[in-house]
């Protein structure tokens, strides 16, 4: 692991620097849940006669259907000038920049999670790199933080998500909301941006673990907690979680901290079966928009200036 031995702030936050030359190793593979290949097939209706007839493209409404072309099943609809990206596409993006950006040791401990909904409407690819990981710690709490990068691939953008995993709490912690989308799925398609953020998260990373050093060494007050909470704009019930959650929980653990206020949010985005039920939870699809949904509600927390707004990294 990187070498974080020394306490803070004595602890060095530096970047790992490419070494040409090191021994190869394998990068995860899709697997064929994932590894599908997409077409474009044109819709039809039926016509006066009861026969069926193609549907024009008129005034760029739909007239084909996106298809996942190893089970026919349809999964948008869409106009011809849609560019399918297939997910070979992005988990290729992602491994150029990883063996561009980072020393092969910090690879070898690398796990990728495939999450496929509504028939491959909603794809996300999760990279964890457990090699690349610094700590933190307090006088009786500690954990090893590594980068998450999930690659989220929907109907009409694609978005590459940073984040960081707690080894303790095994919490997804959002870097202040460092995404980087592309809506060019129509016409063009580049992987460019995927590359670009993914090198420059790898070298900012270790500036966002010490500022979750930081958190962990700010002790908060019970009105800054009251006030953080209501100005996230949850609703009231939210509210009575996720404050349950750090009283309960994560101050506990790590101290009245920012960082456990921190936490208290992300168990609510990370983990909403274990921690947090999910009304009409019946299917993975309907976890999986939930989930993505408070996600994006912890990313607006974390890009406040409480934590990684204005005055952050």
């Amino acid at each position: 692991m990187l070498d974080t031995i020394n306490k803070f702030p004595e602890t060095a936050f530096v970047a790992p620097t490419k070494i040409s030359g090191a021994a190869d190793f394998e990068f995860p593979q899709l697997s064929e849940k994932a590894n599908f290949k997409l077409g474009l097939e044109p819709l039809y209706k039926l016509n006066a006669m009861g026969m069926a007839e193609k549907v024009n493209p008129i005034r760029g409404l739909p007239a084909y259907a996106l298809v996942n072309k190893q089970t026919g099943q349809a999964i948008h609809s869409c106009t011809e000038q849609y560019r399918p990206v297939e997910n070979w596409e992005g988990h290729k993006a992602v491994e150029e920049a990883l063996r561009d950006a980072l020393p092969i040791q910090y690879l070898q401990d690398m796990y990728l999670v495939e999450n496929i909904e509504n028939g491959g409407r909603y794809n996300e690819l999760k990279y964890g790199l457990k090699d690349y990981a610094l700590q933190i710690f307090g006088d009786e709490w500690q954990s090893y933080i590594s980068p998450v990068l999930s690659l989220k691939m929907a109907a009409n953008s694609v978005c590459i998500v940073a984040k960081g995993e707690c080894s303790t709490t095994g919490n997804y912690l959002s870097l202040g909301n460092r995404a980087a989308a592309s809506s060019q799925h129509v016409q063009s398609f580049t992987t460019d941006f995927i590359i670009d953020h993914i090198k420059q998260v790898v070298t900012d990373f270790p500036k966002y673990v010490k500022k979750f050093q930081e958190f962990l060494n700010a002790e908060i007050t019970d009105a800054q907690v009251d006030t953080v909470i209501s100005l996230s704009r949850f609703s009231s019930t939210m509210q009575n979680e996720i404050k349950a959650q750090y009283y309960e929980v994560e101050a506990p653990e790590m101290g009245y901290n920012r960082l456990a206020l921190y936490n208290a949010f992300c168990t609510w985005g990370s983990k909403p079966i274990d921690n947090f039920r999910v009304k009409n939870a019946d299917g993975a699809d309907n976890v999986a928009e939930t989930l993505a949904t408070r996600q994006r509600k912890v990313s607006l927390v974390a890009s406040s200036p409480f934590f990684f707004g204005k005055e952050g990294v």
